[in-house]
């Protein structure tokens, strides 16, 4: 890794703006129980300016406390599913769409480049595993901010089922992992 481990604003902006939309008392609670200095950073950041990505844990680990883990979950994948609609991935998911078409297993091997849109110095993802009916995504030399934080990680696995939704398939996410150690975590997928 080269520098520090950094998200694009405008992803982070536009979480806490989702969380707010889909339950305005909710949102307002994730919003108080936020670090000043952290919401601070969100709301003043420019949208094309990179945060630390600790920013993003702290507002994911403050939704998990706020709103419980189920809630969190489904607030992660609503919120994903529009995110895929705002133009920051919406030119990449058309051209994987008219590529791939709704094949859930090609459409997973493509993931990994909107990490590297979201994402500076986090680690790479990469497509581990790519059969009939599953895919394994893995996160490898991960920042420690991410690697220990079990809500991100879930946060993660949740954004990635929002993708079944786009494409209209049931389907379930499974952490493997997190490793310290080796700064890996694995996403099976499966549908």
């Amino acid at each position: 890794m080269g520098g520090s481990p950094r998200i694009l604003a405008t992803f982070v902006q536009s979480s806490l703006e989702e969380m707010v939309k889909l339950d305005v008392e909710l949102g307002n609670r994730v919003r108080a129980g936020l670090k000043p200095d952290v919401l601070e950073a969100i709301e003043t950041a420019s949208p094309i300016s990179w945060l630390p990505v600790e920013v993003d844990v702290e507002l994911t680990e403050c939704f998990f406390r706020v709103a419980g883990a189920e809630r969190a979950r489904r607030a992660f994948r609503e919120a994903m599913a529009k995110a895929i609609e705002r133009p920051l991935l919406r030119t990449l998911v058309d051209g994987a769409l008219g590529i791939f078409g709704r094949n859930p297993a090609k459409i997973m091997r493509w993931v990994p480049k909107a990490w590297s849109l979201i994402y500076r110095d986090c680690g790479q993802m990469r497509c581990a595993h790519a059969g009939e009916g599953s895919v394994s995504l893995e996160l490898v030399l991960l920042p420690p901010s991410i690697v220990h934080s079990r809500c991100y990680l879930t946060g993660t696995a949740a954004t990635l089922s929002a993708f079944f939704d786009w494409l209209g398939f049931e389907g379930q996410v499974r952490i493997e992992g997190p490793c310290a150690t080796t700064r890996t975590a694995s996403f099976h997928l499966s549908w």
